[in-house]
């Protein structure tokens, strides 16, 4: 796999995770917080996160363990947390 493929497929899955967010989940999931203003989130759910990487999977039933791990690596590297 090549490393445009790669971020293209990072680029996919954090799109999609982003539109399955919403202002109201974001205060769902800020409420099991102590200083919630302070914790930034997408207002995806882990029911959306499963979702999402399960269509992941079968959409790219082809790619081996490694390019999943590697995609899954390279995802987490740009990920933003507060």
């Amino acid at each position: 796999m090549t490393r445009r493929n790669q971020t293209r497929q990072v680029e996919s899955i954090k799109e999609k995770l982003a539109q399955c967010g919403s202002e109201a989940k974001a205060k769902k999931i800020q409420r099991y917080f102590s200083e919630p203003e302070s914790i930034i989130t997408q207002g995806a759910m882990a029911a959306d996160l499963r979702r999402v990487i399960t269509e992941f999977h079968q959409e790219n039933a082809e790619f081996s363990p490694d390019q999943v791990l590697k995609i899954s690596e390279a995802l987490l590297k740009k990920a933003f947390y507060s």
